[in-house]
């Protein structure tokens, strides 16, 4: 008669057990990683918006457009018609400026990952001054 070999319930016992462990002390840190990853995409989002933004606005001075006026437009290649607000993207039309949302979502001057989760874009306010940029990460 041949011996069973095999490993005893008190093994595999311990070895959950093990595993258990492991696994309690590195579920947080993956848990935190997807909040700083969607902190990241906001920040990806901003910089690109603000990169969209003073490129408009120097192709608006290029384009000899009045960069004082409070509204104004401009026609971009492959992009269409943008509204200007003092030289800048007004709400209505930063986003088509942007190559990639990173996943956001937009509406109205605002940028969505999830709730919580935003970017808001504020237009410029007077002549010479620069649109602003509110992140909110509470629900990130």
């Amino acid at each position: 008669m041949k011996k069973q070999q095999g490993f005893t319930l008190i093994e595999l016992i311990v070895v959950i057990v093990i595993l258990g462990i492991l696994a309690a002390t590195a579920l947080p840190k993956f848990v935190g990683l997807s909040e700083q990853a969607r902190v990241a995409t906001l920040n990806a989002i901003k910089g690109s918006a603000q990169s969209a933004s003073n490129m408009a606005y120097g192709t608006a001075l290029a384009k000899g457009v009045d960069v004082n006026a409070a509204t104004a437009t401009m026609t971009v290649t492959g992009v269409g018609t943008v509204n200007l607000v003092y030289g800048y993207p007004a709400t209505t039309s930063i986003n088509s400026l942007l190559q990639d949302a990173a996943g956001a979502t937009y509406t109205t001057d605002t940028w969505s990952l999830q709730t919580g989760c935003t970017l808001q874009y504020v237009e410029s306010a007077a002549s010479g001054v620069v649109p602003t940029y509110v992140t909110t990460t509470s629900g990130c």
